[in-house]
């Protein structure tokens, strides 16, 4: 049975003011925080608290309660918090269904807040890439080289992307990316494609970059590729 009124908003803020004993105490109040009616608002200023056990039982129950009201007011949340509660919140953002994340989280990777942009990057690349990809493909191109470098991650975890002629395409470009880490993600993770296409950029950046460790990437996959072309 749910209890109402003065009793919930007792419990609610001694589990918001950690004012508990010790773990068996906190165990007590989470399972009657169980029973109660909690308000959206309630349920997101426990999602934001410091103790690990607390945060968690608040989130399964915004994300079970399905409430589209929830998700702006975590989206919201995300902005001026500490970087471990912004992966947090991205986490339970992504629980929420599908359709309604994408549409939300999109304008995220465009705030001003470095990291409300990864949290926003993160919880789209928690969805599934067939329902992503054309988002991820427009980022790739983002002023911010983390979101890039994210990106990039994500389209070469999917042989299948990798196989798309347009994404192709896109990740060979993203080998001439002005920030070396998106350039060596991109050509480490092509360094076994042993095509014409790939063969052509290793040389290039063999002989373009001013990046050390991606001139010696090069030079190892260019030399193991003539040394496997000479015994063929």
């Amino acid at each position: 049975m749910a209890i109402f009124g003065g009793k919930s908003r007792s419990l609610i803020k001694k589990l918001e003011d950690g004012k508990f004993s010790g773990s068996d105490e906190l165990a007590q109040l989470i399972e009657k925080f169980q029973q109660i009616e909690v308000s959206n608002e309630d349920l997101l200023s426990l999602v934001v608290n410091r103790e690990k056990l607390i945060r968690d039982a608040a989130a399964s129950r915004l994300v079970e309660a399905q409430d589209r009201k929830a998700l702006p007011l975590l989206i919201g949340a995300l902005e001026g918090k500490p970087p471990a509660i912004q992966r947090f919140l991205a986490s339970v953002i992504a629980r929420f269904p599908g359709p309604q994340v994408l549409s939300a989280v999109m304008p995220l990777i465009e705030n001003d807040d470095h990291g409300v942009r990864r949290a926003g990057v993160e919880v789209l690349c928690s969805l599934p890439l067939d329902k992503t990809i054309s988002q991820l493909r427009k980022l790739a191109v983002h002023m911010d080289p983390g979101v890039r470098l994210r990106v990039s991650q994500q389209l070469l975890s999917s042989g299948e992307a990798i196989e798309d002629e347009q994404t192709r395409t896109l990740l060979l470009r993203m080998t001439k990316d002005g920030d070396e880490r998106v350039r060596f993600s991109v050509l480490d993770a092509l360094k076994d494609r042993n095509d014409q296409e790939t063969s052509k950029v290793f040389i290039e950046s063999f002989r373009d970059d001013e990046s050390e460790r991606i001139t010696n990437l090069c030079h190892e996959v260019i030399s193991r590729r003539s040394a496997d072309s000479s015994e063929a």
